[in-house]
């Protein structure tokens, strides 16, 4: 009987595990979003040492999510990504808030069927920037000419901050409060901004 409990805890600690950032862009979910899962015991296996969470990866590398018992499904992978992330530039939003004085997310982030928007866009890895005048990307990039290409392992840390503009001298103060991007689908023209807690 001892043996078998010792092997058993021996099988649990050769298991790969992550802490909340990597669990995070695994699933391609926010922070703020993971932490909750972790609060309501949804994380298959996860545990919470000291000062951080080790979260147990499946046979497919990736955080089990338990599905929740109401409300709609869960728009997490499922699945490491095989497809490259296409990052480009909005233009017609940066007219739009351009001209209404306003000052909405217009850097897309499509990874997959996913497209998400943010203000700051952080590239943790290699990449490419492409540009082809005459082919423009309509099934990756949205018709993008000009768009940055990304491997599916690298890690994008996508960023908005308060919808105020923001002065040459805010952007450079690292004390203004800065926000992971809620991952939600938007649409042209855009939708009303909200306010984010601030996720650590």
């Amino acid at each position: 009987m001892v043996m078998e409990i010792m092997e058993s805890m021996e099988a649990i600690e050769t298991i790969e595990t992550v802490g909340t950032t990597e669990a995070a862009f695994l699933l391609n979910i926010s922070t703020g979003r993971l932490r909750v899962l972790l609060g309501q015991g949804r994380i298959k296996d996860a545990r919470r040492g000291k000062h951080f969470w080790k979260i147990p990866l499946n046979s497919r590398g990736m955080p089990e999510v338990i599905p929740g018992r109401r409300g709609p499904e869960g728009t997490w992978n499922k699945g490491q990504r095989t497809g490259n992330t296409f990052i480009h530039v909005l233009r017609k939003e940066i007219d739009y808030n351009r001209d209404h004085g306003t000052s909405h997310p217009a850097i897309s982030v499509k990874q997959g069927n996913r497209n998400d928007r943010c203000h700051e866009a952080e590239i943790k890895g290699h990449c490419k920037i492409v540009y082809r005048p005459h082919t423009p990307n309509r099934s990756q990039a949205g018709g993008a000419r000009l768009w940055i290409e990304v491997e599916p392992d690298v890690e994008i840390v996508r960023k908005f901050f308060r919808n105020t503009e923001l002065g040459e001298d805010e952007l450079l103060n690292p004390d203004l409060p800065e926000f992971n991007l809620v991952t939600t689908i938007q649409t042209t023209p855009p939708l009303k901004e909200t306010s984010v807690s601030k996720v650590t």
